[in-house]
């Protein structure tokens, strides 16, 4: 009876471990920023405070299954997770303009990355490029199959000038 007992104490402790990972992962002050335009829009336009709850609540629920996996996601959930931040973003930053490539999306949707990857290099590059200018920016996400692996490309215009950063085979 002890032992089983010490059994749900481990793990509670693990499940305990793994929300509170998930909390610091949900960027609190993105949340802050999706709130307080949500409360914009509810005046303002409703319509897209419609489409603001539903893609927080995607974004959200895709965050809670990721915390699930343990350290790696199916690149179909990483990229379907990034497309709902993405979503996002642009709904708080009407001067943030998104594209997303994905060149034969077949041949990589079920090898896996690193949970949360392309969330953190795409909010690390709209920190850098995007949160602190009006003018108006440009990212576009690009998958490219290669023989040595299929390649995460994130490009940043502004100016029309742009900076590419990719993630060495990160799917």
């Amino acid at each position: 009876m002890a032992a089983g007992a010490a059994e749900e104490d481990i793990k509670e402790d693990k499940n305990g471990e793994r929300a509170r990972q998930v909390v610091d992962r949900l960027r609190p002050h993105f949340m802050f920023n999706i709130l307080n335009m949500l409360r914009y829009y509810t005046v303002h336009n409703p319509e897209k405070a419609y489409k603001m709850v539903y893609d927080f609540s995607n974004y959200l629920r895709d965050r809670m299954d990721m915390a699930a996996c343990a350290g790696a996601a199916l690149a179909r959930d990483e990229i379907k997770h990034l497309e709902s931040y993405l979503e996002l973003e642009q709904l708080v930053r009407p001067n943030l303009r998104v594209t997303c490539k994905w060149e034969e999306p077949e041949a990589f949707m079920h090898h896996t990355a690193e949970t949360g990857i392309l969330c953190s290099t795409a909010e690390e590059l709209l920190k850098k490029h995007v949160y602190d200018t009006k003018d108006v920016r440009t990212l576009t996400v690009q998958g490219i199959n290669s023989e040595d692996g299929y390649y995460i490309y994130f490009l940043i215009e502004e100016n029309r000038q742009e900076r590419k950063v990719y993630l060495d085979s990160a799917i």
